[in-house]
C-alpha cells in the first residue's frame, strides 16, 4: 500500500495527540475522523488506527478500503501483511541489543533459536539482518 505524504504526514504529527486521550469526547472523536477521513476514499486503500491508554484500547477505527477490487471496507479487525516494514524495526532492535551486549550479530542463529536448522555453512544473525543468508523467501513461494 503507497500512502501519500500529506496523510503520512498527518499521521505522523496527530499520533501524540491521540495518545493524549484517555476518554474520548465527541469532539476529540471528530477530530480524528477529521484527520483520517482522507483515508476513507473508496478508490485508494485506507487504514486502520487504534489509540491505547494505559493498556486499553480506548479508540479503534478503520477507515477506507481493505480490498479495491471487490470493495471490502478496512475494519478495526482488519488484518495488514506487515511485509517489508518490519525488517527497519527488526535491524533496529538487534543494533540495540547488540549496543547492550544482548545479542551478537557474529554468533550462529542457533545461540538465539534453538530449533533453528544447522545448515552446511553457518548462518549468523547478521546474515539473516543483511538477507545474505540463503535462506530461500517462502512467502513469494506461497504467492506463486
Amino acid at each position: 500500500m503507497k500512502l501519500n505524504r500529506p496523510i503520512l504526514l498527518s499521521i505522523v504529527f496527530s499520533w501524540n495527540i491521540l495518545l493524549s486521550f484517555a476518554q474520548l469526547s465527541e469532539d476529540q472523536i471528530a477530530e480524528i475522523d477529521g484527520l483520517f477521513n482522507q483515508c476513507s476514499q473508496t478508490d485508494l486503500p485506507g487504514c486502520a488506527i487504534a489509540i491505547i491508554k494505559d493498556g486499553s484500547i480506548v479508540y479503534k477505527k478503520g477507515y477506507g478500503m481493505a480490498d479495491l477490487e471487490h470493495g471490502v471496507p478496512i475494519s478495526p479487525g482488519t488484518v495488514f501483511y506487515a511485509g517489508s516494514i518490519s525488517k527497519q524495526f527488526v535491524a533496529g532492535c538487534a543494533l540495540l541489543l547488540s549496543e547492550r551486549k544482548e545479542l551478537d550479530l557474529q554468533s550462529a542463529v542457533q545461540k538465539y533459536l534453538a530449533d533453528f536448522p544447522v545448515y552446511e555453512n553457518p548462518i549468523t544473525v547478521q546474515h539473516l539482518i543483511y538477507h545474505t543468508s540463503g535462506i530461500k523467501d517462502y512467502f513469494e513461494i506461497l504467492e506463486a
